[in-house]
């Protein structure tokens, strides 16, 4: 079972730590997701939510961080058309502790409803951060910058 507080047949928001300065990511490998992973909705009241599931691994010596998103609540035209769900993700830095892994969400990958759960295959960003023993039991912390909307 994820991590957090069960909203409906998902799991909502985490809470928001600050920012630090950007490690340099280097690969994306693909492993299942497991089921200690932590869940970030961004809502886009009234417009919709996206929800994403991430968990960190130890890769080759280095922390990676691994997951995938859905859009939990349908989207509205107004979303799509400013590409908030896309810039959110962009700017979205992941933190666990003190310690910035990294900036951005891109490389995560869109899944159905359905598919939003526990063994899905998620892609990993490996950073520069070295792996720490308690990283597996610290909570990951994600933070989204205020979105400026230009018409």
């Amino acid at each position: 079972m994820f991590h957090n507080i069960l909203s409906g047949a998902f799991i909502a928001i985490l809470a928001i730590c600050a920012s630090s300065h950007a490690a340099l990511a280097q690969s994306r490998p693909s492993l299942p997701m497991t089921d200690n992973a932590y869940l970030y909705e961004y809502g886009f009241t009234p417009y919709g939510s996206v929800l994403l599931a991430a968990s960190v691994r130890e890769i080759g010596g280095k922390t990676a961080v691994c997951g995938f998103w859905m859009v939990k609540d349908r989207l509205q035209a107004y979303v799509i058309a400013h590409g908030l769900d896309r810039r959110a993700r962009q700017t979205t830095s992941v933190r666990i502790g003190n310690v910035h892994l990294l900036t951005g969400l891109d490389f995560m990958r869109k899944v159905a409803p359905d598919e939003f759960e526990v063994g899905t295959m998620a892609r990993c960003q490996v950073t520069e951060v070295a792996w720490q023993a308690g990283f597996a039991k610290q909570k990951i912390n994600f933070r989204t910058p205020r979105l400026n909307i230009r018409s």
